[in-house]
């Protein structure tokens, strides 16, 4: 079950957008996260292997929508846990379209996260704006950012994600999983 709708922009909302009033997304100033898989030296063939591989898969797709989300927002790595965001500038201050768009890029940000195959994701409000968060606290979204970390726009002032990062996360996921099988054995 879908906990975030795709949302449908109203024409005064994409006028809003249109008209300079309201900027949204970053030009420019959005880092790309390291490629864990890169083969430097792999030929032709393989390269389209793996872009098939991954059509295939559905990674392509999960890539797509981070494309989506580099368009409008942000990400940023906190150790153990990625945030996510919208950027916006309203030059004149935010009109009513201009709030009812924000929400929709965040309701968006949200279902396009979710297509992506994060799981557990958290709503966090603040400021009046909201930011999602997503536990690198399960194997399943540590897999992910391996795989799709080359197709995440992480803020430029932000740290991006190591090798050294994802293997002490999971370590941590592994000792969490012991921990809890010792204590249901007593």
């Amino acid at each position: 079950m879908s906990n975030f709708t795709k949302p449908i922009f109203s024409p005064e909302e994409i006028a809003e957008t249109k008209s300079g009033r309201l900027y949204v997304g970053y030009k420019g100033q959005l880092v790309a996260g390291h490629d864990f898989s890169s083969k430097p030296f792999a030929g032709k063939f393989a390269k389209k292997f793996t872009k098939a591989k991954e059509l295939l898969d559905g990674t392509a797709a999960k890539r797509n929508c981070h494309e989506k989300i580099n368009s409008f927002g942000w990400a940023r790595f906190d150790k153990n846990q990625l945030t996510f965001g919208v950027k916006y500038v309203a030059q004149m201050g935010l009109s009513k379209a201009g709030k009812s768009a924000i929400a929709k890029y965040e309701q968006w940000l949200g279902y396009l996260l979710e297509q992506a195959g994060w799981k557990d994701i958290t709503v966090k409000k603040d400021l009046g704006s909201v930011n999602y968060v997503v536990p690198l606290n399960n194997a399943e979204n540590i897999s992910l950012l391996y795989t799709l970390s080359p197709s995440i726009g992480f803020f430029y002032k932000a740290k991006r994600p190591e090798v050294e990062d994802l293997r002490w996360l999971e370590a941590n996921v592994v000792y969490d999983a012991s921990k809890a099988k010792q204590e249901k054995t007593r």
